[in-house]
C-alpha cells in the first residue's frame, strides 16, 4: 500500500486541499445543510476551485525570483481544480 501511495504522492497537497474543503463547508454551514442547499454547494465546487488556482498564481507570480520553482507552483495550484472535481463528483 505505501508503495501504491508514493506514486501518487504528487497529489496531495494540504493547503490546496484545506482551502477548497473549508470553503464549501462554509457555504454549506451557511445553508443549513438542507438537500438543495448542498446542491448548490456541490456546483459551486468548481468556481472555488478555480479561486484557489487563482490565488496560487498570483502567489506564485509575485515571488518569481527563482524560475525553476515555477512549474511546480503552477502543478500544485491546478490540485484545487482537481480536488473540487473529486467533491463534485461525490
Amino acid at each position: 500500500m505505501a508503495e501504491f501511495l508514493a506514486g501518487y504522492s504528487g497529489l496531495l497537497d494540504a493547503i490546496s486541499f484545506v482551502f477548497v474543503v473549508v470553503s464549501l463547508a462554509g457555504f454549506a454551514l451557511t445553508a443549513s445543510f438542507s438537500k438543495a442547499s448542498l446542491t448548490i454547494v456541490v456546483d459551486l465546487a468548481y468556481p472555488v476551485g478555480l479561486l484557489g488556482s487563482l490565488l496560487g498564481w498570483i502567489i506564485m507570480l509575485t515571488n518569481q525570483s527563482d524560475p525553476k520553482a515555477i512549474g511546480p507552483a503552477i502543478a500544485i495550484s491546478f490540485l484545487t481544480v482537481l480536488y473540487a472535481a473529486v467533491i463534485h463528483g461525490l
